[in-house]
């Protein structure tokens, strides 16, 4: 037998060639089907049988394994072993004398081939074979290039050179820019309506993604003007035009470069076919030299690789090509499942047969639970279905698979972190074991990565699952670029981003502190500006940051000066990306701050060995990162040695996938993985919880359409595309949109060993929300839910038991899902660690003393081998009936979370509640007795702040003293006294939107003494100072500045009707009510003081806002307009009169055509004359009073203080126990 030595390892070199010196030290990415290598973690896909040599495979492998004969197509579901079944057989090829190189393995991706060498690589030296030469492990685009370069070689050629995306996009903006503003300067024709977009970085990139989809499916300039022609599309016949230019404009670089011609991406892999079939001596020397082709991931490959395999293993060649087709979540790249079905009949034998087709069927990875959930939403896929029948092996554990919904995400991040932490805790499994998907990255996986790690659950975001940009240590960089060397990107968003980044090191009390300081000097100056455009002035020109406390300015100033070292290195003659990158890195500091991290690094005061290792890791990865930002600007330099730094930035932050980085060689320990379902591919875990399932997005169906079609152009070479019937195209795009979110959901669920979780935030019921989301129609295809089990069905509970849930495993009967008997623990300080699910597993009326819900199923601690339930679960209802609607998914409470300060709450809650029974309550103080012992903060009852009379119970304001009253707060004050008492001492929430409008037309209404104001002044004065409102969206601009200019309008028709003479705008004042108790000052300003005919003064207050309308009765005693006339009465406008004619209310904001005016008559006249002064004597009671009631009314649903409002169900815990409980039993 031939001997071969092994020259690549990822783990190192084989020590002596025996059979345990292949492992693989490194298992961050797989493909699906391997064997489990290495330690904990995420595993490279399903464990085969092992003999103690190798792996033992199972009869339809082997026959796989030993098949080298003609083309054969192996289509197996996720688990089935496809990717170990080709490592076997490449073994078992080198095992026969093979030599490695004669032996091509095509798959998709860079980092999937490398992770596949390695393998192979291992299982060839566990065989005692030393390996001389390295196994051909490639991605069709590395192959074609290898070719492409290897024949440049034998003829003596120039190596050729892979076109980057950033040359393209130069290229192709250099073409554009040469297009003048007239039509005759156009030397492509571009239509007409696409001659603004010509010169937008947005246009290059979509013409060159047309470019690509053209050459990825072999459409050249003609039949691209062609296709155009028929089609009615004038925007690709110039696009033909433009490719002539763009191919001829190559050519001549080429010459430039001495014959060296550069490829792009997408026209590689069709250059290397044409090169084969033009060199009929080279097709033939490379058939020859390829004895066998394997092809991994056969449907996620597009028609040019399909077509150059074709050339090279076609014929009858030895072909073996794996595929699990409802894997194929490439679509955007340009892959296409159709292949997978095409080819046994495009590779056919020697004799002209279709290619032999073989189906793995057992799925060495989920039990038969998951597999009958993935089963069911597997009928929902298209495409061939023989593959999906897949069968567990016979002691393989059931699996769990739960499906739960919640009110809000921050509901879901809590249950989540609560159902990872009791499989690590109370079921053993290792955090590296564990993994949580999410859809977009962009969207969910900060916020979720923020929640765990908040409940104590250790979670890693690979660099690899990040494109380059987004890493965390790489986005303040490239944002200080950017600013640096375009100023106007430099606004309020950019300048906070990057005071609290690692550049400024800001927290958030700096920020403000800073705000403070600098809005304090601008007003000294008469600046009125907000204090975002004085922060972002101040990182322009730091000058003013001198007068401000250092401790304070030392944020902006570090920045303001890394701003400027970025805009002189850029300046000078000849600054590369690379060395602007590198003076703004120099200048930083972080070097040295993330080495000393590193080697010499020391806990901070209160924290331990695990905080400093944490801290380190931390900086490790943070160094990898610009290593590989670092690294990416040195390719690029050289590539495009001219460039700007600013083409670089939009290289770096067009990549919307990872890139290349070394941060998965560094330890991550043990830690829960977040990541995208794309990058879960071909990799599992022992539990797998698929997050924000939501409907819009997953599925995200939104139609990628773009300006030039490129999306069209597949979709009429595919055959999807019918002539002229625009609706039904749309109709297409959706449908296969849909297929491919569903497959890539597929894969998702797929990914776990025994327990799967999905969840979703189903918020619609609410009401009134803006933002109401429901859950996926993915989660009710998974498939058909458990109905919680009653209370009443688990059969009597033990009143004595202590708080928290019982411990011991559950066991479920598979075929009812009903609850065995539980088991108790060994002591009471175990029983009440291991967690109480109080919301999750419990109705109101069993509560904590209930322990754990009786369903194991339904709760996150049921253990995944212990037998679980064949049933898709579900988690329990939150009483309002939710779940009892057909086709609805119950809600789920979140439990309390497996820590100790929620466990020293519970145990509080239980001690302190009179009516839980005796035993329980006796129970929960023992139990705080050994935590309050052991020092747990919180558990000794000197630390309860309840327990402890009140600091002070003395009135608000004494007695004596005078209270301050204004109009605008007395509304608010007798409505709920404890609302306005919380928003007065800093409860009331930002400035809303409306808010901003509503002070604008104000400031604006000034300007308007009556109806001879001049409409465009008041317009012009809305418009300059429009940009200064805080919007929640950018596009709310254009809405909400036609109503403000019809809110004007509005107030310049009821200025021509209005019959009273005015006397001020914007009028202050200030009088005291004497009372010998309770003097009131009673302040404010009006809108408008106006006299009637009879001469007596009426106060005008200007409404802008929706739905400020008050009803009849409402407004004979409305609160603000009573205390203007009291105000009046008191004598607040002595200079103009003391007898009140009304007040009224005009109402500019409402839909309304015109402004409604309300009046309120004059408060001295009829049988309640003084009403108004009485109502503010009473409000001013009610301010300066001890005790303050809340009251439910109808603006509790905007309440700014609702989660403090003991009748609001947000805040009722400030009061009462968090559930109620039965009396004690006899």
């Amino acid at each position: 037998m031939q001997a071969y030595r092994l020259v690549r390892r990822a783990g190192g070199s084989a020590p002596g060639g025996g059979p345990g010196g292949g492992t693989v030290a490194d298992v961050g990415t797989a493909m699906d089907g391997g064997a489990v290598v290495g330690g904990g973690g995420a595993s490279m896909g399903a464990v085969l049988p092992t003999d103690g040599a190798g792996l033992r495979v199972d009869a339809v492998q082997a026959e796989v394994v030993g098949h080298t004969d003609g083309p054969m197509l192996v289509l197996g579901g996720p688990g089935t072993g496809k990717t170990s079944t080709l490592v076997e057989a490449v073994a078992a090829r080198v095992a026969e004398g093979v030599d490695p190189e004669r032996i091509l393995v095509l798959t998709f991706g860079r980092r999937g081939a490398t992770a596949l060498r390695q393998r192979i690589e291992a299982r060839v030296t566990r065989d005692g074979h030393r390996v001389l030469r390295e196994p051909l492990v490639r991605t069709f685009p590395a192959y074609a290039f290898g070719l492409l370069r290897r024949a440049a070689a034998e003829r003596g050629e120039p190596s050729p050179r892979l076109l980057t995306g950033p040359e393209q996009d130069l290229i192709i903006r250099e073409l554009l820019d040469v297009v003048g503003e007239e039509p005759e300067d156009d030397p492509v024709g571009w239509p007409t309506d696409l001659r603004p977009a010509l010169r937008t970085r947005a246009f290059a990139g979509q013409l060159r993604d047309l470019l690509m989809r053209a050459a990825e499916r072999g459409v050249g300039p003609v039949e691209l003007a062609r296709l155009g022609e028929k089609l009615g599309r004038a925007d690709w016949p110039a696009a033909a035009r433009f490719l002539r230019e763009y191919v001829a404009v190559l050519a001549l670089r080429d010459v430039s470069n001495r014959g060296s011609i550069a490829y792009d991406p997408a026209e590689l892999v069709r250059a290397a076919t044409g090169l084969l079939r033009d060199d009929e001596e080279l097709l033939t020397a490379e058939r020859r030299r390829l004895a066998h082709v394997y092809l991994d991931e056969l449907a996620d490959t597009d028609p040019a690789q399909l077509e150059l395999l074709s050339v090279i293993a076609g014929g009858g060649k030895s072909l073996v090509a794996f595929a699990d087709p409802d894997s194929s979540t490439y679509a955007f790249r340009g892959a296409d499942p159709a292949g997978v079905t095409t080819f046994p009949h495009r590779f056919r034998t020697a004799s002209g047969a279709p290619a032999a087709q073989v189906l793995l069927t057992t799925s060495y990875r989920a039990g038969p639970a998951l597999l009958a959930a993935i089963a069911r939403l597997g009928r929902r896929l298209r495409g061939p279905a023989a593959h999906r029948r897949l069968h567990p092996l016979p002691d393989a554990p059931p699996g769990v698979v739960e499906v739960h919904t919640f009110r809000s995400a921050t509901s879901e991040a809590a249950w989540l972190a609560h159902a990872l932490r009791s499989a690590h805790l109370l079921d053993g499994v290792p955090w590296s074991r564990m993994a949580v998907l999410v859809r977009s990255t962009a969207l969910q996986l900060p916020t979720l990565r923020r929640a765990l790690h908040a409940a104590g659950v250790p979670t890693v975001v690979h660099g690899e699952d990040l494109p380059l940009h987004l890493q965390p240590a790489v986005a303040p960089l490239l944002l200080l670029l950017r600013c640096a060397l375009e100023p106007d990107r430099l606004d309020e968003e950019a300048a906070v981003a990057l005071l609290h980044s690692s550049l400024g090191g800001a927290d958030p009390l700096a920020e403000r502190r800073l705000r403070q300081g600098l809005r304090v000097l601008a007003l000294a100056g008469g600046d009125r500006r907000p204090s975002g455009e004085l922060i972002v002035e101040a990182l322009r020109d730091p000058e003013e940051l001198a007068d401000i406390d250092r401790r304070w300015a030392e944020p902006a100033q570090a920045v303001a000066g890394l701003l400027a070292i970025a805009r002189e290195a850029a300046a000078r003659p000849g600054a590369t990306a690379e060395d602007v990158l590198w003076a703004v890195w120099h200048a930083s500091g972080l070097a040295e701050r993330w080495a000393g991290a590193i080697n010499q690094g020391r806990p901070a005061a209160g924290e331990g060995d695990l905080a400093r290792r944490r801290r380190a890791e931390a900086a490790d990865r943070d160094l990898d990162a610009v290593l590989v930002l670092f690294d990416a600007a040195a390719r690029f330099t050289d590539r495009l040695p001219g460039a700007r730094t600013e083409v670089f930035l939009d290289h770096v932050l067009a990549q919307d996938l990872p890139a290349d980085t070394i941060a998965p060689t560094a330890d991550r320990g043990a830690a829960v993985r977040l990541l995208t379902a794309h990058a879960a591919k071909g990799l599992e875990w022992d539990l797998v919880a698929v997050a924000g399932v939501q409907e819009g997005i997953w599925p995200d169906l939104r139609l990628r359409g773009s300006l030039l079609g490129s999306e069209r152009l597949v979709d009429v070479l595919a055959g999807r595309s019918v002539d002229g019937a625009t609706a039904a195209n749309v109709v297409g795009q959706t449908s296969a949109l849909l297929d491919e979110e569903r497959r890539l959901f597929h894969v998702a669920i797929s990914r776990a060993r025994h327990r799967l979780l999905v969840s979703a935030v189903a918020s619609a019921a609410v009401g009134g929300d803006d933002h109401e989301e429901q859950p996926s129609r993915f989660l009710h295809e998974l498939g058909p839910t458990t109905p919680p089990t009653p209370p009443s069905a688990a059969g009597p509970v033990d009143p004595t038991a202590p708080p928290g849930p019982r411990t011991g495993p559950q066991s479920v009967d598979s075929a009812s899902g009903s609850a065995g008997a539980p088991t108790s623990g060994d002591g009471a300080i175990e029983d009440a660690s291991h967690g109480a699910t109080e919301g999750a597993g419990s109705s109101p009326t069993n509560g904590p003393a209930n322990g754990a819900t009786n369903n194991p199923t339904s709760g996150p601690t049921s253990s995944p081998t212990s037998g679980a339930t064949n049933n898709l679960t579900s988690g329990e209802g939150d009483g309002d009936g939710e779940g009892d609607r057909p086709g609805a998914l119950p809600v789920t409470r979140p439990p309390r979370a497996l820590t100790l300060p929620a466990l020293v709450a519970e145990l509080r809650t239980a001690i302190t509640d009179p009516a839980a029974p005796a035993g329980r309550r006796r129970a929960a103080a023992a139990e705080l007795a050994r935590l309050a012992a052991a020092g747990v903060p919180g558990a000794h009852p000197d630390d309860w702040w309840g327990l402890r009379g009140l600091s002070d119970d003395r009135p608000l304001v004494d007695e004596g003293d005078p209270v301050r009253v204004t109009p605008s707060a007395m509304e608010s004050a007798l409505r709920c006294s404890l609302r306005w008492l919380l928003e007065r001492h800093g409860g009331s929430g930002p400035t809303s939107t409306a808010q901003g409008v509503g002070n604008l037309v104000h400031a604006a209404a000034m300007l308007a003494e009556d109806a001879s104001a001049d409409r465009g002044a008041l317009l012009d004065y809305v418009a300059a100072r429009f940009d200064a409102i805080e919007l929640a969206a950018r596009w709310m601009a254009g809405p909400e500045r036609e109503r403000a200019e019809a809110m004007v309008d509005k107030l310049l028709r009821w200025l021509a009707t209005n019959p009273r003479r005015l006397l001020a705008i914007e009028h202050e004042f200030a009088v005291r009510l004497d009372d010998p108790n309770r003097p009131v000052d009673l302040t404010g300003r009006v809108d408008r003081l106006e006299v009637d005919e009879a001469g007596r003064l009426v106060v005008i207050d200007l409404k802008t806002g929706k739905s400020t309308a008050v009803t009849g009765t409402e407004l004979a005693e409305h609160p603000q307009l009573g205390a203007y006339q009291a105000a009046v009465e008191a004598g607040a406008f002595a200079e103009f009169g003391d007898e009140s004619g009304g007040a009224a209310l005009v109402q500019l904001g409402t839909s309304a055509k015109d402004a409604r005016e309300q009046n309120q008559p004059a408060a001295g006249e009829g049988p309640a004359a003084g009403w108004a002064t009485a109502l503010v004597r009473r409000t001013a009671d009610t301010m300066a009073a001890a005790t303050f009631a809340a009251v439910a009314n109808s603006k509790c649903r905007v309440c700014p203080v609702r989660t403090s409002c003991p009748v609001s169900g947000q805040g009722r815990q400030v009061v009462e126990p968090p559930t109620v409980r039965g009396p004690e039993n006899p």
